[in-house]
């Protein structure tokens, strides 16, 4: 966080691996997930097939106090973070091996600031968040129809659709706001094997996050995520 001492992030999808620069601090790790975290990918689809699911995420971060100016030591006491996710997810698959995913979230935002020996102060934002287009080729699989290995090449971006300056109780919080304000794009790998007792997903991806509203500073983020998928 650009402004942030002492912060932890807890993402409600598994995440094994965060990695950010020390030059920058990412706002945006939380929001950082896999673009598809299926182990279906794009194999799961026929050539022509269009698709549409929701997915509901959370998570809950908590941290030191904001830091009001530049250079001052930040008050004593914490601020805890909870957020979701309800995200629609538009996937089309036009030719063979190609899958090309819309994503658009909704995102509720809450923050309890809580300084030492003082009143706690709890405030809300809602509203549209950044929506990312994902475009996804499948380079190697083992059969034409749902192969149980494959593997996936990944490229990614996501755009400040979600508003990123909007205030409550007279104050502009860019940790509350449903939109980073930052283009980001990135590139990955995903695969996955199947067995009989159930199916094995991986995937690693690169992101590379712009700096983003409110003086915010994201950086880049690398993420590996792991999943089983039982019969």
């Amino acid at each position: 966080r650009g402004r942030r001492a002492g912060a932890s992030a807890a993402p409600a999808l598994l995440a094994l691996f965060a990695f950010h620069p020390p030059s920058a601090s990412a706002c945006s790790v939380c929001q950082a997930g896999d673009p598809i975290f299926a182990s279906g990918a794009a194999t799961g689809q026929e050539t022509g097939s269009v698709s549409a699911y929701l997915e509901l995420q959370g998570w809950r971060k908590t941290s030191g106090l904001l830091i009001e100016e530049a250079g001052e030591e930040p008050e004593p006491g914490r601020e805890v973070n909870k957020s979701q996710s309800l995200t629609l997810s538009l996937s089309a698959t036009p030719i063979d091996r190609l899958t090309v995913t819309l994503q658009t979230p909704w995102r509720f935002n809450t923050i309890t600031e809580a300084p030492t020996g003082e009143e706690e102060a709890t405030n809300h934002l809602n509203g549209l968040g950044d929506m990312s287009l994902t475009v996804g080729y499948v380079v190697w699989r083992d059969g034409p129809v749902l192969p149980g290995n494959w593997v996936e090449a990944r490229l990614f971006g996501k755009a400040p659709t979600g508003p990123d300056d909007l205030s409550t109780k007279g104050v502009t919080d860019p940790h509350l706001q449903p939109g980073t304000g930052s283009w980001d794009w990135g590139t990955g790998l995903a695969g996955g094997h199947r067995f009989e007792w159930g199916t094995f997903y991986a995937s690693a991806a690169w992101r590379f996050d712009q700096p983003g509203a409110l003086e915010c500073v994201y950086g880049a983020v690398g993420l590996v995520n792991l999943e089983h998928l039982a019969p």
